[in-house]
């Protein structure tokens, strides 16, 4: 097992995770610089709708590559870890926001 992928689909999930990981990054560098916030503005929620995508589609070619390419690196199964943990993430809140919220579609 390598650490860095060899497939180009390996390699294309792999700078999105980076990409994912810099979106991330400069949204709480900019928080910690009180330039943004999680309450003002939508910055919060324009980050993730950047970002989670992107760590979803990571997600997909990197289980792509290794099913297809038989692809086993380091890289590799840390891209499947963070696209998996987003994944969760997100379907989490959606549902917990469809359970708690106060209007119903009924």
């Amino acid at each position: 097992m390598s650490f860095l992928p060899n497939s180009k689909l390996g390699k294309i999930s792999m700078w999105l995770t980076v990409i994912f990981i810099i979106i991330l990054a400069l949204f709480f560098v900019a928080m910690a610089l009180n330039w943004v916030s999680f309450t003002e503005g939508a910055w919060w929620d324009l980050t993730i709708a950047f970002a989670a995508p992107i760590a979803v589609i990571s997600l997909i070619l990197s289980v792509i590559s290794i099913m297809s390419k038989d692809e086993h690196s380091v890289i590799n199964y840390f891209t499947i870890a963070v696209g998996v943990a987003v994944h969760d993430t997100c379907h989490g809140f959606l549902f917990c926001q469809f359970l708690f919220s106060s209007q119903r579609l009924l």
